[in-house]
């Protein structure tokens, strides 16, 4: 969810410096293990697309979509554009949840936070263009939880950079992180559907055009979860209580296990091949 640091001005003073210690430490393996987990994913979309783009092999737009239809004309350049733009915000935006960083390299936070935000939209937009005005998609059903995805990135993005702009920073903070849990969705996505998949040995509730109960709980669960786990964590910054503080970290620190697991699976399942 976000770095913490637990001397941050941001960070009110508790009673119990231990369950303070707890959360913020809770917080900081969530966040070394989301990083580790979306470099390996801009890794895998840098040489599983950006590498053949650059040797001039665009077999990827050549391919049709899931309704048999191929994409071409200004399709291709919203196709390319909401593939490479996903490489990096998943390796700039981590970078925004860092409180030395904000505090130290101010200008560097502001142009990456204005970049996050203003690719986010543009994937958001261009993604739920894909999906039905393109016909990207593999089914109605199966787009649903993605498609309320991409209109909450929209949202939660213009809603965190109004905060930023009138200088509520505070606001700005929690919306920021929720707009970074949604662009992320996609990630945590491809992470909850792999673990599944390990865990019920080749999945259970799944169809091959991701329209299953399974697919459909996790097309919902990939972003809204995370939004859950995040606004625990603030709640709990602003509790008095240890045992409170202690209990969120305890959550934190079960679902950074949960969220190594996936990236494992996802990387087997998914990503390997781009790296053999």
């Amino acid at each position: 969810m976000i770095s913490a640091d637990p001397n941050s001005p941001e960070s009110p003073a508790i009673p119990s410096k231990s369950a303070n210690l707890a959360l913020a430490w809770a917080s900081c393996g969530w966040f070394v293990l989301a990083f580790a987990g979306q470099l390996l994913f801009a890794m895998y979309i840098c040489l599983e697309f950006g590498a053949q783009i650059w040797a001039g092999d665009f077999a990827l737009f050549r391919q049709p979509n899931f309704h048999g239809q191929a994409y071409g004309g200004p399709n291709n350049l919203i196709l390319l554009a909401h593939v490479l733009l996903a490489a990096f915000l998943n390796s700039f935006g981590m970078l925004q949840l860092i409180p030395k960083l904000r505090k130290k390299m101010p200008w560097f936070h502001r142009w990456n936070g204005r970049l996050f935000l203003s690719f986010g939209l543009v994937t958001a937009v261009g993604g739920l263009y894909l999906a039905w005005g393109a016909s990207a998609r593999m089914s109605n059903s199966g787009a649903i939880g993605i498609t309320f995805n991409g209109i909450l990135i929209v949202l939660f993005a213009l809603i965190a950079w109004y905060f930023a702009r009138t200088k509520q920073f505070s606001q700005h903070r929690r919306m920021a992180v929720h707009a970074f849990m949604l662009v992320s969705g996609v990630w945590f996505f491809r992470l909850f559907l792999a673990a599944w998949y390990l865990i019920t040995q080749g999945g259970f509730g799944n169809s091959d055009n991701l329209d299953g109960p399974a697919d459909i709980a996790i097309s919902f669960a990939c972003y809204l979860l995370p939004m859950a786990l995040a606004e625990g964590y603030f709640w709990a910054e602003r509790q008095r209580a240890a045992v409170v503080k202690w209990g969120v970290a305890a959550l934190i620190g079960l679902s950074s296990l949960l969220m190594a697991f996936g990236t494992v699976a996802a990387t087997i399942i998914f990503w390997s091949r781009a790296f053999n």
